[in-house]
């Protein structure tokens, strides 16, 4: 069982006459809203294994966005920057390392950069805060990942040092579209 809980507001929002997605677009399902956001965030959830042991949490997060770009040109032209401070409420342990919920105190600090046309680069790791634990102080659970994204869809690799996994993804963008518009 879980629940996530999501807000958003605006401090900083960059004018843009384009309201609608055009011919410029190549690279993004949408027109990228730039600017500074506060985002608060509660997950919380309640998972239950066979061996009947279980594991609960509450995790409470909330820090800036800056976007900058807008992913129309060719290079360089978006910057997206997530810093969140972030609280863990936890119960029991998972019985599987890869699903065990860490509960240390952190900021998370989450960087996508356009390198060219396409190609995304990102970075994602956590600064532990928590005086309490023996890697105090240390970046943990980073993450790279180098993507290809298109108005349509996107896919993309990460790889992650700390545990040598490597993964891919596939998304694929507006399923919902209901109206017709001209070719460009």
């Amino acid at each position: 069982f879980a629940i996530k809980y999501k807000n958003k507001i605006p401090l900083w929002e960059k004018y843009s006459q384009t309201k609608n997605i055009n011919e410029k677009y190549k690279f993004s399902p949408k027109v990228v809203s730039q600017g500074i956001n506060w985002n608060t965030y509660i997950d919380s959830g309640l998972f239950l294994y066979g061996d009947g042991s279980s594991q609960d949490a509450i995790i409470l997060s909330s820090g800036p966005t800056l976007t900058l770009g807008g992913l129309t040109k060719k290079y360089l032209d978006y910057t997206s920057l997530d810093v969140l401070a972030q609280y863990v409420i936890k119960g029991n342990d998972s019985p599987f390392r890869f699903d065990n919920i860490n509960n240390n105190e952190n900021i998370r600090f989450n960087l996508k950069q356009q390198i060219y046309g396409p190609i995304v680069f990102g970075l994602s790791s956590y600064l532990n805060i928590d005086p309490n634990h023996n890697n105090y102080g240390e970046f943990t659970s980073t993450q790279y990942s180098l993507d290809i994204s298109r108005r349509a869809y996107s896919f993309g690799a990460f790889y992650k040092p700390s545990s040598s996994s490597v993964g891919i993804q596939f998304n694929i963008f507006n399923f919902d579209y209901l109206g017709s518009s001209s070719s460009f």
